[in-house]
């Protein structure tokens, strides 16, 4: 008998083991996804300070609230975010540079789905953007009655791009 419990004992644990390693991984991966707040200084994206002490990462959303800084800023070298945010802003949103801003499959938007909404301010981006590299989910991109997205970079990706609002997005 203690020969049918010794393998049963070993086979439990190997168990517990197992779904222990899954539920860390699990936690590992989704606590990396987070929001990432512009700081109301710094103009160079790439910096750790400009964002209050780390820069976005790309599972991160890349967020502009009502004390950041949104003109003059700069990206000099490749990001990769899942999406860009912005919400309660005072001023334009101004990015130029060579550096490109892969946008994961969270878009730019402040919502749920995947794109950029711009509500409140203007939108500037003359530095090349890729849409959703890697994924099939589609981004959309709103502008409000009197406010616009300038894309004057190279815009590339595998999802769709979809335009929506009163306005049209610049070339």
């Amino acid at each position: 008998m203690s020969d049918n419990r010794q393998p049963r004992h070993f086979i439990h644990r190997m168990l517990a083991g197992a779904t222990l390693a899954l539920a860390a991984i699990a936690l590992a991966s989704g606590a990396r996804a987070a929001t990432v707040t512009k700081a109301a200084t710094g103009t160079d994206l790439t910096a750790g300070a400009s964002w209050g002490g780390t820069a976005p990462g790309a599972s991160d959303t890349a967020t502009w609230a009502s004390t950041s800084l949104g003109t003059g800023l700069t990206l000099n070298s490749d990001v990769s975010w899942s999406a860009i945010s912005m919400a309660g802003l005072l001023t334009d949103i101004d990015i130029t540079g060579t550096g490109k801003i892969t946008l994961g499959s969270g878009g730019t938007n402040p919502t749920i789905y995947a794109g950029i909404s711009v509500s409140a301010v203007n939108l500037t981006l003359a530095t090349p953007v890729a849409v959703n590299v890697n994924t099939t989910v589609h981004q959309t991109w709103t502008a409000n009655a009197g406010k616009s997205i300038y894309a004057s970079g190279l815009i590339s990706g595998a999802g769709r791009l979809y335009k929506l609002g009163a306005q049209q997005p610049g070339k």
